[in-house]
Formats: C-alpha cells, sequence, structure tokens
C-alpha cells in the first residue's frame, strides 16, 4: 500500500532548468540534538603526504541533523555516539516552534 500525497503547500516551475521544486506539507520533524542543544558536525577532507595527514583545501561539509521521519534520526544520534563514544547525542521530536 503507498503513501497518501502530501499536500503541496508551494510549487515552483524553473523552465529554465527543467525542474519543478514544490513545497509540501510533513507532519513531523525529527532533530538530533547533543546535550539537549543544537550542533554541526563538520567535515573536513584530509589526505597523506608522507607520514603526516593535511587538511584538503576543500570546503568543509556539514551533517544534515534534522529529518521528516524518527528512524533516520535515531539512527544518526547512535552514530554519532558510538563514533565520540558517549551517550549524549539524541533524537527529539519537534514539538513547539516559534518564531525566531
Amino acid at each position: 500500500m503507498s503513501r497518501n500525497a502530501p499536500k503541496v503547500l508551494h510549487e515552483h516551475n524553473d523552465k529554465q532548468n527543467n525542474r519543478l521544486m514544490q513545497v509540501v506539507e510533513q507532519n513531523d520533524t525529527y532533530v538530533v540534538l547533543y546535550e539537549g542543544k543544537p550542533f554541526s558536525e563538520k567535515l573536513l577532507k584530509t589526505e597523506p603526504v608522507g607520514n603526516v595527514v593535511q587538511l584538503k583545501k576543500q570546503a568543509p561539509h556539514y551533517v544534515n541533523t534534522t529529518f521528516t521521519s524518527a528512524g533516520p534520526a535515531h539512527n544518526l544520534a547512535d552514530r554519532l555516539n558510538a563514533r565520540y563514544r558517549t551517550d549524549k547525542f539524541a533524537a527529539f521530536k519537534v514539538t513547539d516552534v516559534t518564531q525566531a
């Protein structure tokens, strides 16, 4: 059985790049937090140069920490806890949103 199609809130047809972009309604949002606070995990590329590891001159990549379903959020929290040997990363459902 397939899922119901989400309600389209806004739509933009970019004819120049042959793209149809849609803003669709979603039921829930999940976020991974560190000690209950937002964070960013920055990934930097490295390369070995002889016996030394040097950073490549590339822009860093930031890991996404917000998700539209619970599974990926919990999986990321588990991976981060294992990688950094801690239990301080956890996934939360966003329930109260206030405008900044």
